[in-house]
């Protein structure tokens, strides 16, 4: 087997199981976890530990 015959083999494998959509996926994933979890630790978790919190009436 020479080289560029198992880059197209390689090349035909990324196409064929769509693996550029499952890490584009999977990085939008973990940013939307970093941001989410930011946000709880940055805002929402010290306005509930400094009683800041919203109440219902």
């Amino acid at each position: 087997m020479d080289v560029n015959n198992g880059i197209t083999q390689l090349k035909q494998f990324i196409v064929s199981n769509n693996i550029v959509g499952t890490s584009a996926g999977v990085c939008i994933a973990l940013a939307t976890k970093d941001g989410i979890q930011s946000l709880i630790g940055d805002v929402i978790a010290p306005s509930v530990s400094a009683g800041n919190a919203p109440h219902k009436p």
